[in-house]
């Protein structure tokens, strides 16, 4: 299994667990520098709900987690977009073992340019307003 993460100016290292391992805890990391290091027990409860007002009084595109579709495909950017084109980059060759694939996988993902992730998150909200305007169906053109 491999995990990765992407935002619009970066992304993490490949993490590849081997088969087989059980209850693998993901330990959070952020591509940019918290804004808040408080210890969690001081942190303010309301936060999430303190940021989401802001964001949507600040960015007219906001779409609130209420209007989100429950565990969608089309909206994980790293499914409909990222596996797909690095799947495609790594299968053109035949790789003879584990290790090979793990090495092209990591030598292909080094290679995606930044512009790539950033059209992929910039075209997000239109594809969320797409699913939404579907009610979670089938949908071809989401522009």
């Amino acid at each position: 299994m491999v995990f990765a993460g992407i935002t619009a100016d970066d992304k993490t290292p490949l993490i590849f667990v081997d088969p087989g391992v059980k209850g693998v805890a993901m330990s959070q990391f952020s591509l940019r520098k918290p804004t808040m290091d408080l210890p969690a027990r001081r942190r303010p409860r309301s936060s999430c709900q303190r940021d989401s007002r802001v964001v949507s009084r600040q960015f007219s595109e906001f779409i609130s987690a209420a209007d989100w579709p429950a565990s969608s495909p089309d909206l994980n950017p790293m499914d409909y977009a990222v596996w797909i084109y690095l799947t495609e980059k790594v299968s053109s060759k035949n790789n003879p073992s584990i290790k090979a694939l793990k090495t092209a996988l990591i030598k292909k993902w080094d290679e995606i340019d930044d512009d790539y992730f950033r059209a992929v998150i910039d075209a997000y909200p239109k594809r969320l307003k797409a699913v939404i305007k579907a009610k979670g169906g089938r949908f071809e053109n989401y522009s």
